[in-house]
């Protein structure tokens, strides 16, 4: 019954002004940069509550639940609204062709897992890439197998921005109706939203707040949430980026609470890795929680875990400082 809902003669690219690329590119900027706000968030909430469980869960698979909120949040959207959240922001609304079946299946698919497969992707990339520079040893098939991607996946993905490069300028020259990959996968084009689109998404949108379901007013308020949020924060960024620029000496903007410095455990000794419990060598230090590990052990456990092996503060491979005595060197 929602797929009936969609509208695909009601939009057309005739009965509404065509957008501009740089509208389009804000919106799919948008649309890329909520999953990375969110991570940051939990990153901030771990950082001051690095004891919680719950936390360290949400922190380790922030990618698979944003994907959750998102499916949720954008077919709301496009039930409603015939577009994504992002799109909806900007004015803009999904037209598709008048054969075309499962639009917002097709949308939700190019438009949402098409993009998490390829963060996914992205981050694979990286950790193996960093593997077989660090050396780090795994039996023959593996080692055989994450050599072979990390040489052909740059190819993957080059070809892969370099569509969604060659689609924008293509639409931007008015040689093609679609402005990046995904639109062109799920066949579908933008336009403005129109006067009668709009008086039709306001009966949807009425009859979604009378509704008795629970999951879908708990969206909307999310929306609407964000909604308010991406506003007055844009208005807040600006207004601290003009007061920084004429007080550079002055750190301005929230700052995550420094944490407290660990207790030092004495049963670790001075030249003994905490997790290996073995010599040190190649000496790295965690910036997070200043211990000392292996350079191999803590990049493991970093990749696994994503949290300091001893204060389980939130950690990264960013967070690796190399120690070198004046032996070494």
């Amino acid at each position: 019954m929602a797929q009936a809902n969609f509208i695909n003669a009601g939009v057309t690219s005739t009965s509404s002004p065509r957008p501009s690329i740089f509208q389009l590119l804000a919106s799919g900027g948008l649309h890329r940069s909520i999953c990375p706000a969110f991570e940051h968030i939990l990153r901030l909430l771990k950082t001051r509550h690095h004891s919680s469980q719950a936390l360290d869960l949400l922190y380790k698979y922030c990618d698979e639940f944003w994907l959750l909120i998102d499916l949720s949040l954008e077919s709301y959207y496009l039930k409603t609204y015939n577009a994504l959240f992002s799109e909806h922001f900007y004015g803009l609304t999904r037209s598709f062709k008048s054969n075309q079946r499962h639009p917002i299946l097709r949308s939700l698919l190019f438009s949402v897992i098409l993009p998490y497969v390829k963060r996914k992707l992205d981050r694979v990339f990286e950790s193996l890439r960093e593997s077989v520079a660090d050396g780090v040893p795994t039996s023959k098939i593996l080692e055989f197998s994450r050599l072979y991607f990390v040489r052909v996946y740059p190819y993957i993905h080059m070809i892969y921005e370099g569509l969604h490069l060659f689609l924008a300028i293509a639409y931007t020259l008015g040689r093609s109706s679609y402005h990046q990959l995904s639109t062109q996968l799920a066949g579908l084009t933008l336009t403005q939203i129109t006067t009668e689109a709009q008086s039709q998404f306001q009966e949807r949108e009425l009859k979604s707040r009378n509704s008795a379901q629970i999951l879908p007013k708990i969206i909307r308020s999310f929306a609407q949430t964000l909604t308010f949020g991406l506003e007055t924060g844009s208005f807040i960024l600006q207004f601290f980026n003009h007061w920084q620029s004429r007080t550079e000496h002055i750190q301005m903007g929230p700052t995550s609470d420094i944490p407290d410095p660990p207790e030092i455990d004495p049963e670790i000794s001075k030249t003994t890795c905490p997790i290996c419990h073995g010599p040190r060598r190649t000496e790295t230090l965690l910036s997070i929680s200043g211990y000392v590990f292996c350079y191999v052990c803590v990049v493991k456990y970093l990749r696994q875990h994503g949290k300091c092996p001893i204060t389980n503060f939130p950690a990264n491979e960013d967070s690796l400082i190399r120690l070198y005595s004046q032996e070494s060197s």
